[in-house]
């Protein structure tokens, strides 16, 4: 995300005198070995989850951060624990960003992959929907299944199989 971050700010502000500008950034991770087992057990421990997601937003907070940005869809699970217990804190919501390029694309309906309760949930489509998008997930647990075990076993990884692509295209 770091990388992703930090090449996007470089575009959009310029080149400065020397090199291309970096963003004062705050970083705190969390194990997601200790998340994702969270996000598998039966049933999903949502309380618990926002508990442990909460650690690192409580660190940016003591660091000075000026406002939050979650990189990962799944992690908005925590967002209302977030803003009860850290009400100044600005929350730049994925799901906003997201339905402002979906809007600016043209389009009202999407199609949302991602981690069983991301897909499962109403935390993201919520959101969505407040802008007016319409998001379909698949249908069969098999596939809810399927695309959670990809990303933990692959994508989670950087490794990107042929037969994966061909299987999250399928949806």
């Amino acid at each position: 995300y770091y990388k992703g971050i930090c090449e996007q700010y470089a575009r959009l502000v310029g080149k400065r005198q020397l090199m291309p500008p970096n963003p004062l950034l705050y970083l705190a991770s969390v194990d997601c070995d200790a998340y994702a087992r969270m996000l598998t057990d039966k049933p999903v421990d949502f309380e618990g989850i926002s508990e442990h997601l909460c650690v690192g937003v409580e660190a940016l907070v003591r660091a000075g951060a000026a406002f939050l940005v979650i990189a990962c869809n799944t992690g908005h699970i925590a967002v209302p624990l977030v803003r009860a217990r850290f009400p100044e804190l600005p929350v730049l919501h994925i799901g906003d960003c997201t339905a402002a390029a979906i809007k600016a694309s043209g389009a009202s309906n999407v199609g949302l992959l991602g981690t069983e309760p991301t897909m499962r949930e109403g935390y993201l489509k919520e959101q969505l929907g407040k802008h007016g998008i319409a998001t379909l997930v698949p249908e069969s647990e098999k596939d809810l299944t399927q695309i959670f075990q990809y990303i933990m076993d692959e994508l989670g990884f950087n490794v990107f199989k042929e037969t994966t692509r061909e299987f999250f295209v399928a949806q």
